[in-house]
């Protein structure tokens, strides 16, 4: 079976057969009505046909169609959630208490992991790797911790230290941390635990809130510059800007890339306009 892959203004399928277009793509920007108010957070559980969105204080669980199925309080001061398929749950980091919960996907009961400790700043973001065991918490640096909630080290460093953490992830590629401040993304090796002196930056990279690898094109991943209201696809090879896409009135918050024939969809939740929205391409 061939799939039909995008490549400039045509479109193509992988058994290098032509499919005539017309030669403009335009993006429709489709509103979702979710009765979810300041969506922060999206991810979609394949198998299931579920999304799972999050606000600051609540989980709302749709079907494919954005039907609810599920709404999962007793959290509060959500600031990440995470999609943890080999163990069944996703992964939430939350602000006050500060902690690890995990939310079963089959039941939706929720249950503490550990309590972060021996952390005296504001918790900005959380983030589990499942490949090392290893959960991440990042302040003005980042703490490693086991599963258990024991202290493995820290990441320091003068950057880290001048601003905020707001996003944390592993490059399933290249296996190092990529961790978001304002106007760049630092690179920092797990295993060491030293940040890289070359960082992630330049156009299409000034205040990298999210940043979700692209589950279609490996060549791909996608940046959400909250406070100057665009999103950008970025190069994996050579992590530059391969395009930017203004929103107009909207705050990007989290991202969740689909894919139907070729054409982008990207769903956008934006807590500042309290908006939820599908970005699609359309070929016309």
């Amino acid at each position: 079976m061939s799939h039909v892959l995008k490549s400039g203004l045509s479109v193509f399928t992988t058994d290098n057969s032509i499919i005539k277009v017309k030669d403009t793509i335009t993006l429709v920007k489709q509103p979702i009505s979710i009765g979810l108010n300041n969506a922060i957070a999206i991810e979609f559980n394949l198998s299931s046909q579920r999304y799972y969105i999050a606000s600051f204080s609540s989980i709302k669980v749709y079907d494919s169609d954005f039907t609810l199925i599920d709404t999962i309080n007793s959290i509060s001061g959500i600031v990440s959630m995470q999609l943890d398929i080999l163990n069944n749950r996703l992964i939430v980091t939350e602000r006050n208490t500060p902690s690890f919960q995990s939310i079963n996907l089959s039941t939706h009961a929720i249950t503490t992991i550990f309590s972060i400790t021996g952390v005296t700043e504001i918790v900005r973001f959380g983030y589990f790797d499942s490949t090392s065991n290893r959960f991440y918490v990042g302040t003005n640096q980042v703490y490693t911790f086991s599963t258990t909630g024991s202290l493995i080290g820290i990441i320091s460093d003068s950057r880290l230290q001048n601003s905020n953490v707001t996003n944390i992830i592993k490059n399933p590629y290249t296996g190092l941390l990529m961790i978001s401040i304002n106007n760049k993304i630092l690179v920092a090796d797990p295993a060491s635990l030293l940040v890289q002196s070359i960082s992630i930056n330049g156009t299409g990279v000034e205040t990298p809130t999210f940043i979700r690898f692209d589950p279609i094109n490996s060549n791909s991943y996608w940046l959400c510059n909250t406070a100057y209201s665009y999103i950008t696809e970025m190069s994996v090879a050579t992590n530059t800007a391969k395009r930017i896409i203004a929103l107009g009135n909207s705050t990007p918050f989290g991202i969740w890339v689909e894919n139907t024939l070729g054409i982008y969809s990207l769903i956008i939740a934006d807590a500042a306009w309290n908006q939820f929205y599908r970005l699609k391409e359309r070929l016309v």
